[in-house]
């Protein structure tokens, strides 16, 4: 029978602590990747997926220094109470300038000191704190031409959130996104991004994300500068590399069985549907995203 995994990390976490190693991580699978494993991955994954929707759009950001944006994904602002970064959190390197004003930098980078980037997070949208810290540097990639073209280079970007009542987890990011926009109704973005996650009582994972997004515009919206990304879908191709620990490691093929519904209008995620299929010849993870305000479902094909 499948078993059915809710994107719930304090539903892992209780079958760790109340039942048996064994019982907790039964399945009828030849892998040796147990459902908890699994479940990691799925939120991984999930997690990634968020951040890189996000990503796409450089005019969906925080107001850092001197009125500065910074891409959502990165400090994860669908949590943040207030666009206004704390006093000192931030260092700005490189110049302003932006060429073809198209509103992204030519070249700059970001530093968040981590010891001053902690903000509390609003109880709706599960309450305690987040901090983040590392460096961004933007890019554009086509400083001469005005479009939403530009590269992310990610070095130790750590986000730390401290829910109420979930437990507390840590991801860190390192390698780069690029985006490219062809037309004003479609965009495409590549990752080479390893993200490191550690979830309180729970094994590190890392993921090495090789991943390719087509973004195509819903209806009769079109991709303006200077303003959000339009409601769309997303498709994804490309691999995930998942560790636990340091003894598993797969290779999982990623493929999009229904494509992502985007929704910017969404503060507790972006993606409000849509089906990932992640392969390998002996095992399949279903991630089925939900709508609005309601977690994604991973659950074991076979």
């Amino acid at each position: 029978m499948k078993k059915i995994l809710k994107f719930n990390l304090g539903v892992a976490l209780l079958c760790g602590l109340v039942l048996s190693f064994s019982a907790c991580n039964q399945n009828n699978s030849t892998d040796d990747l147990s459902d908890d494993d699994l479940q990691d991955l799925g939120s991984t994954v999930i997690s990634e997926t968020e951040n890189a929707a996000s990503s796409t759009s450089i005019s969906d950001a925080i107001t850092g220094a001197g009125g500065l944006s910074i891409p959502v994904s990165e400090i994860q602002t669908r949590s943040v109470q207030t666009r206004a970064l704390p006093a000192g959190c931030l260092t700005i390197v490189g110049s302003t300038k932006d060429s073809d004003s198209d509103g992204v930098p030519d070249s700059i980078t970001y530093i968040f000191d981590e010891a001053k980037c902690t903000q509390n997070v609003p109880l709706a949208r599960g309450g305690g704190t987040q901090t983040i810290g590392g460096q961004i540097k933007l890019e554009d990639t086509k400083p001469t031409t005005a479009d939403r073209s530009y590269r992310e280079t990610l070095t130790a970007l750590k986000y730390v959130r401290d829910p109420a009542l979930k437990p507390k987890f840590t991801e860190t990011r390192d390698g780069t996104r690029e985006v490219a926009q062809a037309g004003n109704t479609s965009l495409t973005q590549t990752h080479n991004i390893t993200l490191v996650r550690q979830v309180a009582l729970r094994a590190k994972v890392t993921l090495v994300n090789k991943m390719a997004f087509a973004f195509q515009v819903s209806g009769a919206g079109t991709i303006d500068l200077n303003q959000p990304l339009p409601a769309g879908t997303f498709t994804l191709t490309g691999s995930n590399e998942f560790t636990v620990g340091n003894k598993i490691s797969r290779v999982f093929t990623t493929s999009t069985q229904v494509p992502l519904i985007y929704n910017p209008a969404c503060e507790s995620q972006r993606i409000v549907g849509g089906e990932l299929r992640l392969t390998t010849p002996k095992t399949e993870v279903k991630l089925v995203f939900q709508a609005c305000g309601t977690e994604p479902v991973v659950s074991r094909v076979f």
